[in-house]
C-alpha cells in the first residue's frame, strides 16, 4: 500500500513528533542530544524552514516548524539520516532508530499554537525529569528566556504572543509558567472543542499508511485482526500528542477502559525509559 502524500502549506506551522523504535532511547547521553542539535542546525541551514520550538527527550523529540518552500519530508529525512549515521558510528551499531514515519500536524489557529508551545515545553515536567521548563537544558525555552542566539527563530515564535517584543516575552513567560492550559488535550481541562479534536485526530490517522476503507473500519470500531497492532500504534501516537483517552475512545468507537489500558501501559514503559531505568 502506497503512503499518502503529505500536503505542506508554505508559511504553515507544523508540529513534528518522532520517537524511537519500541520507545527505545535515541539519545544515550547529553552528548547525543548535543549531536542531534548540531545535525538539526546543519539541516536547517540547507532549507528555508524556520524552527520555532523544540524539546529533546531520551526517546523522542518534538519540533515546531514554520514551513518554507522546500519539502518538509525531505528536510526530516536528511535530519534523521544525519543523526542516525552519527549515532550508529558512535555506538558501533547499524539499522534505524525511529518508529516509522515522523508524524506532522498542521497547526492552523493561534490558540493551538500557544497550547502546543506549552505542551512541548512541559514534556520534561510531565515525565518527572524536572520541576519546571526553566531548568531543562534540551528545550528551546531556555535559549528564549536567556535571550541567547540559537537555532530557534525567537522573533517568529514571540510574534504569536504579542506584537511588541518586550510585551510578547512577558506574555510568553507567563504562559509557560502556568502548569496547565489543557494543552492539545488534557482530560482535566478540555479547552479544545470536540469538532476540533476530530480534525486533529483525523490528521494523525492520515499520517499512517491506511486507505479510506481501513480508516472507516477503525472509526466504526470494526477492526480486523490484521489492523489491531496498527490501531494500538495510532492510539499511542495520539497519546503522544497529549489527547485524552476519552476523546480517543470516542474517535475509534471503543470502550474507554480499553484505550486507558493502552495509555497506562505505554506511559509506564515510556516513563521507565525516559528516566533511564532498566
Amino acid at each position: 500500500m502506497s503512503r499518502p502524500h503529505r500536503i505542506i502549506h508554505q508559511g504553515g506551522i507544523y508540529h513534528i513528533f518522532q520517537r524511537g523504535n519500541n520507545l527505545a532511547r535515541i539519545y544515550e547521553s547529553n552528548n547525543d542530544k548535543a549531536m542531534f542539535l548540531r545535525a538539526l542546525e546543519e539541516t536547517l541551514a540547507k532549507y528555508d524552514h524556520a524552527l520555532l520550538y523544540y524539546v529533546i527527550m531520551d526517546n523522542h523529540f518534538h519540533l515546531v516548524v514554520k514551513a518554507g518552500l522546500a519539502s518538509l519530508s525531505q528536510f526530516m529525512q536528511v535530519l534523521q539520516r544525519k543523526y542516525t549515521f552519527c549515532y550508529n558510528l558512535r555506538y558501533q551499531r547499524s539499522g534505524g532508530l525511529y518508529d516509522g514515519r515522523f508524524c506532522s500536524l498542521h497547526v492552523d489557529n493561534e490558540r493551538y499554537v500557544r497550547q502546543l508551545i506549552h505542551y512541548v515545553a512541559h514534556n520534561p515536567v510531565c515525565a518527572g525529569l524536572v520541576s519546571s521548563p526553566d531548568v531543562y537544558r534540551w528545550c528551546a525555552h531556555r535559549s528564549i528566556i536567556d535571550r541567547v542566539p540559537s537555532i530557534v527563530d525567537a522573533d517568529k515564535l514571540l510574534s504569536h504572543f504579542g506584537e511588541e517584543e518586550s510585551w510578547a516575552m512577558q506574555v510568553y513567560q507567563e504562559w509557560i509558567a502556568k502548569e496547565n492550559h489543557g494543552v492539545v488535550m488534557r482530560e482535566d481541562c478540555p479547552v479544545v472543542e470536540r469538532d476540533e479534536v476530530q480534525v486533529y485526530l483525523d490528521r494523525i490517522m492520515e499520517s499512517f499508511p491506511l486507505g479510506s476503507l481501513e480508516r472507516g473500519l477503525l472509526r466504526r470500531g470494526e477492526c480486523p485482526e490484521s489492523l489491531k497492532e496498527l490501531r494500538k500504534a495510532l492510539i499511542r501516537q495520539m497519546q503522544g500528542f497529549g489527547y485524552a483517552a476519552t476523546d480517543v475512545a470516542r474517535y475509534f468507537s471503543l470502550d474507554y477502559l480499553y484505550v486507558k489500558r493502552i495509555f497506562v501501559t505505554d506511559t509506564n514503559l515510556s516513563t521507565e525509559i525516559m528516566r533511564g531505568r532498566p
